[in-house]
């Protein structure tokens, strides 16, 4: 069986294409939904925000407002990147939520 040149080119750069489009590893969660993440408020403890999203793919410690964010990737309804900040304040509840649309190219690293 031959395989020609422009074959595998073709396959290779459909590769490439596909791997770019998608989030880097543990970034995206595809089963996570808008009507799931509505459910965070202030005052949720963060027992129940595992519970609700899972593990952040991310957590960066805020000093000066005494919490800790934890990042979320998700597409909304709309078909929108949304990167979502989950605020964990010392005392191990939400203290906020702040999410944002991102640019198409922001949201496939």
């Amino acid at each position: 069986m031959r395989i020609s040149f422009s074959k595998i080119s073709t396959v290779l750069a459909l590769l490439w294409l596909a791997a770019c489009a998608q989030p880097r590893v543990g970034e995206y969660r595809p089963d996570l939904k808008e009507a799931t993440v509505l459910r965070v408020v202030r005052g949720l403890a963060a027992t129940e925000v595992v519970a609700l999203l899972g593990e952040p793919y991310r957590r960066v410690r805020f000093d000066n407002l005494r919490a800790t964010a934890w990042d979320y990737k998700y597409i909304d309804t709309w078909g929108y990147w949304v990167e979502f900040a989950v605020m964990i304040g010392d005392d191990g509840r939400v203290a906020n939520v702040v999410s944002r649309r991102m640019e198409v190219d922001q949201g496939s690293p």
